[in-house]
């Protein structure tokens, strides 16, 4: 008799210790799922800010290797070429900084999550937002390119045609020439 007391006395404190246990236990299992989902996100904003870098970067590295190549021009036609050439390239600007944007607001989602570097490449926004100012910059020198090509060519074909002009008058002075 005196056990089944003791038993009826612990058995509601029992109960609720039991059921606290539970709904921690369910609470914790609720914050991992959560942390999980979370660490799932950044798990994809990671590899996709990984992928559209490299993508970026290889544009970039395309983009400044034609920028920074020496430009002569021969003729009008090369200067046409390459004035066809550099609105081809103004076009594709347009994509590049819009894939740039993207980037810049994927890692501002990463920073978001204040999680560390990114496993997953070495590009950093702020390295390829270096790299951004860095092409606006010879961008703004290559652009200036095709005008000034012109006027070089121009003046190169003033001083040839002025060479030629010179010769074909020392030729008629020592001509003996019967009119």
């Amino acid at each position: 008799m005196q056990l089944r007391r003791y038993i009826a006395s612990v058995a509601p404190s029992s109960v609720a210790r039991w059921q606290r246990l539970l709904n921690d236990s369910d609470a914790r299992k609720q914050r991992l799922l959560r942390l999980q989902e979370q660490y799932r996100q950044v798990e994809d904003l990671y590899l996709t800010f990984a992928k559209k870098a490299s993508a970026f970067n290889s544009w970039f590295e395309n983009a400044e290797e034609d920028l920074t190549d020496p430009v002569r021009c021969n003729s009008v036609e090369e200067i046409k070429a390459l004035r066809e050439a550099h609105d081809q390239f103004k076009a594709s600007l347009s994509a590049a900084e819009t894939d740039f944007n993207q980037l810049a607001e994927l890692d501002k989602k990463i920073k978001s999550f204040n999680v560390g570097p990114n496993p997953y490449t070495w590009f950093t926004m702020e390295a390829l937002d270096d790299t951004w100012r860095n092409l606006q910059k010879i961008i703004k020198v290559r652009f200036r390119c095709p005008r000034s090509e012109f006027w070089e060519f121009a003046r190169i074909c003033a001083v040839r045609t002025e060479e030629v002009c010179f010769k074909t008058a020392r030729w008629l002075l020592t001509c003996d020439l019967d009119f």
